[in-house]
């Protein structure tokens, strides 16, 4: 009737008790799906109202709304995963959030947390990918650390690459068809570009960004193809980012431009 799950439920009409532990601290700890950028937490009334509401930065929740803001301490942590994502100024990196009072009861009626939304907008003539696979993933987890977390457009995941058994470190993204492909952008958490490649008919080899000697973008076509070869984009349905050296990196999302103003598929050799 009061337990944890009350507090969670998305209605204000039920609520959660919380008793002191045998450290005379009472808790009420909510656990996320994965890790967030968690950017508020507001504590509602059973009438629906704002009771309190804590904003999060890097640092800590500790800018409080609320009457009784002294009495509670609510942080934001990472219990369930080794995350070692860096700071963002403007919320708190974490899959765990916890309410916690010295001695006395707890009563949540709702407590709701907001992520920070990190969600980028496609640029013009970016390809919507098939699929990605990379060599192999950090800790083999698929569901936080997958190539797929590199094609979502959300800035808050990202892919973890690990060399393969033969030290290979490479990420792969399928355009599902030929494509005349004008750049390659892999972008920073933050939402600015890391590396910007920018492609002819040879290769993908013009590079901007600060570490362009230690990654390569290829473009490539796994299924066959007579193309007529184009001077300032090169034919592919593969594009492949790497690293020559080997070992880990990591890839919060990458974008792959194809060539044409309104239509990128090839089959129609004028280009725009």
């Amino acid at each position: 009737m009061y337990g944890a799950g009350n507090a969670i439920d998305l209605d204000p009409t039920t609520r959660s008790s919380t008793v002191p532990d045998s450290d005379g601290t009472t808790w009420l700890k909510v656990t996320l799906d994965k890790v967030h950028c968690v950017d508020k937490v507001i504590w509602y009334l059973k009438d629906a109202s704002l009771y309190h509401l804590w904003t999060c930065t890097d640092n800590d929740c500790g800018n409080c709304v609320g009457d009784k803001c002294g009495l509670f301490n609510l942080t934001v942590s990472t219990e369930g995963r080794v995350s070692d994502l860096s700071p963002v100024p403007e919320c708190g990196y974490g899959d765990t959030v916890k309410l916690e009072k010295d001695g006395s009861m707890i009563y949540v009626n709702e407590l709701v947390v907001i992520g920070k939304e990190a969600i980028r907008e496609k640029v013009a003539g970016e390809v919507t990918p098939v699929n990605a696979q990379q060599s192999a993933t950090y800790q083999k987890d698929e569901e936080q650390y997958g190539a797929r977390r590199a094609i979502d457009l959300d800035l808050t995941t990202r892919s973890w690459i690990d060399p393969n058994s033969g030290g290979s470190s490479w990420l792969k993204v399928r355009l599902g068809k030929v494509l005349c492909v004008r750049r390659g952008i892999w972008y920073y958490k933050d939402g600015p570009p890391y590396l910007t490649w920018t492609c002819t008919h040879n290769d993908c080899n013009n590079c901007e960004g600060r570490q362009c000697d230690r990654y390569t973008l290829t473009v490539s076509t796994e299924e066959a193809s007579d193309l007529w070869p184009v001077s300032d984009c090169r034919y592919g349905d593969t594009a492949q980012l790497g690293k020559p050296n080997g070992g880990s990196f990591y890839v919060w999302d990458i974008a792959i431009i194809c060539k044409g103003k309104f239509n990128c598929a090839t089959g129609n050799l004028t280009m725009r």
